[in-house]
């Protein structure tokens, strides 16, 4: 056989390999996003002007898998968080985070996550919003890994 061929088939197997590796860890990916949660854990730094009204907020993300989670570098990116209050659409936030690491049966805080919801919007919140309760207020999280979409939603 001659060295062409061997490389050939090396690399065939290689990449065979690299492919098997690749399924598995998206099946185990799956698997983990699906135990997980998330919740809002605190708002500060309201801020109301003429334009808009703004704010940080502090996402809790929890494990509920016995496997630990850890993406980083360019794999992974927390694409879209989307805000309800009381069932209701409130405002998304795109945060910049491309590394996240939450062992088995733990949690990970995200703290000062900019959110802002344009003056235009805020008749219809406001309507909704009487005495604001933190636990009525819902997330849920966009998560792409190497251009797959998860979607973990607060239960």
């Amino acid at each position: 056989m001659g060295t062409a061929k061997k490389i050939l088939i090396t690399g065939a197997v290689i990449l065979g390999g690299l492919m098997l590796v690749g399924w598995n860890k998206a099946k185990n990916l799956t698997k983990i996003f699906s135990k997980m949660d998330i919740f809002p854990s605190g708002i500060k730094n309201i801020d109301l002007n003429w334009k808009r009204l703004s704010f940080k907020m502090d996402i809790t993300f929890t494990n509920g898998s016995n496997e630990d989670l850890s993406l980083n570098g360019y794999v992974v990116t927390l694409k879209r968080l989307d805000i309800y209050y009381n069932g209701k659409y409130v405002a998304s936030a795109h945060p910049y985070l491309t590394s996240i690491s939450i062992p088995a049966n733990n949690s990970l805080i995200i703290h000062d996550i900019p959110v802002e919801i344009p003056l235009t919007a805020l008749p219809n919140i406001l309507l909704q919003i009487t005495d604001f309760n933190l636990s009525l207020l819902k997330v849920n999280a966009t998560i792409d890994v190497l251009g797959k979409e998860y979607l973990i939603t607060q239960d």
